[in-house]
């Protein structure tokens, strides 16, 4: 919600009214997903010494999360060494698993049945014309688990279900090349004005 749009734009008004002056705003990586960035930063093995999760910063890393599921879906299809974490809800049946089970749910239904999603589901997505991200982001989620299975590590079994109708509908040759396209990215972050 912080990077939505509509909250940078009102940000932007609400600074530029304190300043009494006009401000931009760049958003350099507005349209790259989670694993598109991890997959170009520079500093990869620092990664793990970091965190995404706001109400774990103080050093102990629960997660399960949102934001510590997005970050470790991220980090596994870019094959990049995550920071550790005290509970792993795709290997751990005992693990809270809301959080992971509602993003593949929703992931899974951009992939499979976009159109006959709600509109309250996809009117932000259209409107804003981020379709294509959050296709790459849906990819990206389901490319991590095909890296798991791929590397022999526990999924559990709602989340290997889950992946398995996606490529089911797919192919897995899809997931392959997201890895693929993950391992040597050729996205770039715009450091340009935004027009917001």
């Amino acid at each position: 919600m912080t990077t939505h749009p509509f909250v940078v734009k009102k940000a932007k008004e609400v600074v530029s009214l304190l300043l009494k002056r006009d401000v931009s705003v760049i958003t350099p990586f507005e349209n790259l997903t989670k694993a598109e960035v991890v997959a170009i930063c520079p500093s990869k093995e620092g990664l793990k010494y970091t965190h995404s999760c706001i109400s774990q910063r103080f050093g102990t890393h629960d997660g399960t999360c949102y934001g510590c599921v997005i970050r470790r879906l991220a980090t596994i299809a870019a094959g990049v060494e995550d920071v550790r974490y005290n509970k792993n809800p795709i290997s751990d049946p005992n693990a809270r698993a809301g959080n992971l089970y509602s993003l593949l749910s929703f992931c899974s239904e951009i992939l499979t049945q976009y159109n006959r999603m709600e509109e309250c589901e996809t009117g932000v997505i259209e409107a804003y014309h981020k379709k294509n991200l959050f296709r790459r982001f849906a990819l990206d989620n389901f490319a991590a688990i095909l890296r798991l299975l791929s590397e022999n590590k526990r999924v559990v079994r709602p989340i290997r279900e889950m992946y398995n109708t996606v490529v089911k509908q797919l192919g897995s040759g899809t997931l392959e090349g997201r890895l693929a396209e993950l391992a040597n990215p050729s996205v770039e972050p715009k450091f340009s004005k935004a027009v917001v």
